[in-house]
């Protein structure tokens, strides 16, 4: 994979069909998605000269999207939906280039709005990834 331009990455959320995310989230201005951590497990002793240690589970990632808040955009508000119902939704996101992250997860905060005399009124969306991360490098 090249370098890719963070312009015009498109995300969506499903809406209609669970697990399928088909309806995109307008309005966006910039994007996070970290993986997880490996825990660390100790293993070490009392009796022991030095601290032991294996890996662990992976834990959970996160993914962040800020918008322009639009409360009339479909996708944005199926994020506010999921929040208030605690849903675990699917969510795409799609470089320019063809590659995909598909992921599922939960929305971990009620998207409040900011804003500033000339600055447009935004929002952010923190979903905790649930499971791995789908990656497509967009080759048929």
């Amino acid at each position: 994979m090249g370098a890719i331009s963070a312009n015009d990455f498109i995300f969506r959320i499903d809406t209609t069909t669970p697990g399928t995310p088909d309806t995109e989230i307008e309005g966006a201005i910039d994007f996070d998605i970290q993986g997880g951590e490996v825990t660390q497990q100790d293993f070490s002793t009392l009796k022991g000269k030095r601290k032991k240690s294996r890996p662990g589970q992976l834990s959970q990632g996160t993914f962040v999207l800020n918008v322009r808040t639009d409360m009339l955009d479909a996708g944005q508000n199926a994020v506010r939906e999921a929040v208030a119902t605690r849903a675990t939704k699917t969510m795409e996101v799609e470089a320019p280039t063809g590659e995909t992250w598909t992921f599922s997860g939960y929305f971990t905060n009620e998207p409040g709005a900011n804003g500033s005399i000339d600055n447009s009124v935004n929002s952010t969306f923190n979903l905790l990834i649930d499971g791995d991360v789908a990656f497509d490098d967009g080759t048929p």
